[in-house]
Parts: C-alpha cells; structure tokens; sequence
C-alpha cells in the first residue's frame, strides 16, 4: 500500500479516469536527468507498478489524497503517444 497526495492537474486528470473506470493505473520511475525536460516527455524506467486505488479523496482545494495498492510489476513494450496531459 501506498499513500499519495496527488496536486498536479495532469495528474489529477489521471486519477478521474482511472476512478471512472477499473481504478487501476501504473507508476513509473522518471529516468535519471528527467529534471532537464519534466514539462516535456522524460525518459522513463522500462519496469512500472500496476495498482489499484483502494482509497481516494478530495479535498476542497482539489487536491487528493489515495491509497495505492501494488499489484504487479508490468514491462513497457513500448510509450503511446500521450493523448491526454498524463501519460
């Protein structure tokens, strides 16, 4: 289990769809120098955790607060392009 405090925007338009759906999503590490390019597409680690969102809430400032459990390592085969602000 993992607790998260979710604030950006892309990522709390993440959340609504993966609440709006299985509530599952994955987590990645960004890969070393991704402070060069964060606004843009950084290189990321091939390895993510899968999770599902056991707990979630918002907070009047839009914020949110989940509770994130791993359920299994999965491998990028390869990034689609981003269609949405989150990848």
């Amino acid at each position: 289990m993992q607790p998260l405090h979710i604030f950006e925007p892309r990522y709390c338009d993440l959340l609504d769809d993966a609440l709006a759906d299985d509530k599952r999503l994955a987590m990645v590490l960004l890969a070393r120098g991704w402070e060069r390019d964060y606004e843009g597409l950084p290189a990321i680690a091939p390895v993510v955790c899968l999770g599902k969102i056991v707990a979630h809430d918002r907070l009047p400032t839009g914020r949110r607060n989940i509770l994130l459990r791993g359920l299994k390592r999965a491998a990028i085969r390869r990034e689609l392009t981003p269609a949405r602000a989150f990848r």
